[in-house]
């Protein structure tokens, strides 16, 4: 329907390999210090979680929708700076992990969680640009859903895999 001479294919590629990055980073943070909780300290872990995923909310919405706006191909920029950078913050806690460097693990974790969102948000800002004349809003945006979907139920359990073959 056009999607590959308008930029929805190319973006649905690369929501699929941000989807598998999601699986596979939240099952290589499945049982390190985030996780490993005694049930009496899960309390005080729980509201530190909820402020560490919400916070990200906060730092991204007023920052990167105007920074988008002002720059020439802001967006595109935009998403390619949070998957390098995701990449990067996953390379740091796997060295934080791999030297007992715990300190290291949540900064990178959070910064983590900050690209995400900043991907999320660019990419909605990205969606109405990329739609073939054909394509619904609702319709373009199914799409996207159900590939990430796909993938990341295709990666997590080869996350899995590696974990357990990796010790």
């Amino acid at each position: 329907e056009g999607a590959g001479e308008s930029g929805l294919a190319n973006l649905i590629d690369l929501h699929a390999i941000h989807s598998a990055g999601d699986a596979l980073l939240t099952v290589a943070l499945a049982n390190t210090l985030f996780f490993s909780v005694d049930v009496h300290q899960a309390r005080s872990r729980v509201a530190i979680y909820l402020l560490v995923t919400m916070a990200p909310f906060a730092v991204v919405a007023p920052i990167v929708g105007p920074l988008l706006d002002r720059v020439r191909r802001g967006r595109r920029y935009a998403l390619m700076t949070t998957l390098i950078l995701r990449a990067f913050l996953a390379w740091v806690m796997a060295g934080a992990l791999g030297s007992k460097g715990a300190f290291a693990l949540y900064p990178a974790a959070f910064g983590a969680l900050v690209c995400s969102k900043a991907y999320g948000v660019s990419r909605s800002a990205v969606v109405p640009r990329v739609l073939p004349p054909s394509v619904s809003l609702v319709r373009g945006n199914a799409r996207l859903t159900l590939w990430g979907v796909l993938t990341a139920t295709i990666a997590a359990p080869i996350g899995q895999g590696l974990s357990v073959l990796t010790g």
